[in-house]
């Protein structure tokens, strides 16, 4: 690697670090914030408990895909309330904490819930991606590009990370080169979200089983901080997020049995 006369790498390669680590941090603390919530879920007896029942294989993904599902009604939004922000009560939250804006107990409620609906794709729509960097498989980071009809379809350049993914092609399982493109600002920032929101657990825990949680801690969501952090390096037009590229299609006239005869 190349170093500029101060020492630091080239702003390409440090483009591609930051792209890399920063998804990888992304899945952890999205893994985080989810298993610390079910582990918390209906005011269990013993989180620890529940934590270690998570480790059993399935249980986690089929956890998510049920709070994804429901995570549009009241039930589930006031239980994550609880976990996170102490109450489901308009009154009990307002009276601990320091925030006053208008209409602030409605964005609260939906800057929760779409912090947590990141979370759930992070953890469904990138776990070969983090599986590959967890495990020291081989991870490309790179600079591609990528136009459908001069770019007036679809076109996409940027910072990306390329991993062999074990994909369905027509109902069978095959082997695919993918392609994600990543937006590492978005990533950073709402790392810092997640973050500030097992804090927030954290705190409503203690207090709630040992006493002494700083409940004046907690934070204030707001879906309109979400949608900001969203549009960082968003373009118009079809967003396109992977590109997959088949590998060993057996259908590829190679594999034929013509190709074979004597």
């Amino acid at each position: 690697m190349a170093l500029s006369r101060d020492g630091a790498p080239p702003l390409e390669e440090r483009v591609r670090f930051v792209a890399l680590e920063s998804t990888l941090i992304l899945h952890q603390a999205a893994e985080t914030l989810l298993r610390l919530c079910l582990a918390h879920w209906e005011d269990a007896r013993c989180p620890w408990f529940e934590m270690a029942k998570l480790r059993q294989p399935g249980v986690f993904p089929k956890k998510i895909a049920q709070i994804l599902r429901s995570l549009d009604s009241d039930e589930t939004i006031d239980e994550l309330l609880r976990i996170v922000s102490w109450s489901a009560d308009q009154k009990v939250i307002e009276a601990g904490l320091t925030w006053r804006v208008e209409g602030g107990w409605e964005r609260h409620r939906e800057g929760l819930r779409e912090l947590v609906r990141h979370c759930c794709r992070v953890i469904q729509e990138g776990a070969d991606l983090y599986n590959a960097g967890k495990h020291g498989l081989a991870i490309l980071p790179s600079e591609k590009g990528v136009s459908i009809d001069d770019g007036e379809v679809i076109a996409v350049k940027g910072p990306s990370l390329t991993v062999i993914e074990r994909t369905l092609h027509d109902g069978d399982p095959r082997w695919a080169k993918v392609t994600h493109w990543v937006k590492y600002q978005e990533s950073i920032a709402i790392t810092a979200l997640i973050a500030s929101a097992v804090r927030s657990l954290w705190e409503c825990g203690k207090h709630r089983r040992v006493g002494g949680g700083d409940l004046k801690r907690l934070r204030f969501f707001d879906k309109r901080d979400l949608d900001r952090i969203h549009r960082f390096d968003t373009g118009s037009g079809i967003v396109v997020s992977t590109m997959s590229e088949l590998l060993f299609d057996l259908k590829h006239p190679m594999f034929s049995s013509s190709q074979h005869e004597v």
